[in-house]
């Protein structure tokens, strides 16, 4: 399977884009992805979000701000931000 930010499911790229633009967390599994817990959303998946995460990875490499993934912190740091604008 090749990763593809095209193929990503809407209920996974609409949580993403209310985590960027309000800071809305998007539930287990998918603030596991943001935060870089591949563990974590393993045990938080179901079977189609399982096979999601390549594409989702591929969005947010390619379409979302890096400093608002990719770590606990940066997510603090993130949600700060919005929450001081």
């Amino acid at each position: 399977m090749t990763p593809d930010k095209n193929l990503i499911e809407p209920r996974f790229k609409d949580g993403i884009q209310r985590w960027i633009e309000y800071g809305i967390p998007g539930g287990g599994f998918l603030d596991c992805v943001l935060r870089n817990d591949l563990c974590g959303a393993i045990g938080a998946a179901d079977s189609s979000a399982l096979e999601n995460i390549p594409h989702i990875v591929a969005y947010l490499y390619n379409d979302c701000p890096a400093d608002c993934w990719g770590s606990p912190e940066r997510l603090k740091s993130w949600r700060a931000k919005l929450c001081n604008a």
